[in-house]
């Protein structure tokens, strides 16, 4: 927990700088060189990357509090272990969504990429048979992940039997999962085989 609130507060400490850089760099630095030029021109970019990571951190931390009412250590923790699974990949998926957009808007603050953008965007239908070509099994994989999230077929600490080989359900990401198998080796494997 100690870490989670170190980088959450550093975090902040970032992402409050990145607001500020600008303004106090154009009341106290007259012409500067190419460095501050650059930082003035992309500091917004410095804004996002500041307040991706400022979300990011506060899920974690939700994650956190919302975990300490349950105890996956107790005998009779079928519901604790229930919504462990649940808020894990919940956290996860939410990451993913928070990256993307903030990628995304980092790219469309370039005019290049942005018209570049629009440029597929008219052409969407054939870019979206090429990309949903192309991107099929990583779509499948992840739609999976979500689909055992919702679920819940198996639970963290479920004891299985895959591959031939028996063990316990370790760790629940969004594209693999890991079983931890009776001779301590961990399987990993993708969320579609289950």
């Amino acid at each position: 927990m100690r870490k989670n609130r170190k980088s959450f507060y550093v975090s902040i400490a970032f992402t409050l700088v990145a607001i500020f850089i600008k303004p106090l760099l154009n009341k106290y630095v007259d012409a500067g060189g190419e460095f501050v030029s650059f930082i003035k021109s992309y500091s917004y970019i410095l804004i996002i990357m500041g307040g991706t990571w400022f979300v990011i951190e506060l899920i974690a931390r939700l994650k956190v509090l919302l975990l300490r009412q349950y105890d996956i250590e107790q005998e009779n923790n079928l519901e604790s272990r229930k919504v462990y699974t649940q808020i894990n990949l919940l956290e996860k998926i939410a990451n993913f969504i928070v990256i993307l957009f903030g990628i995304g808007l980092i790219l469309l603050s370039f005019d290049k990429i942005r018209q570049l953008g629009i440029g597929l965007f008219a052409s969407a239908g054939v870019a979206g048979i090429i990309l949903g070509l192309s991107a099929q099994k990583i779509m499948g994989t992840l739609l999976a992940g979500i689909q055992i999230a919702i679920t819940q077929p198996f639970r963290i600490e479920d004891a299985v039997v895959v591959e031939g080989e028996w063990g316990w359900i370790e760790e629940i990401n969004l594209t693999y999962v890991v079983v931890r198998i009776w001779d301590k080796r961990r399987l990993v494997l993708p969320s579609l085989i289950f």
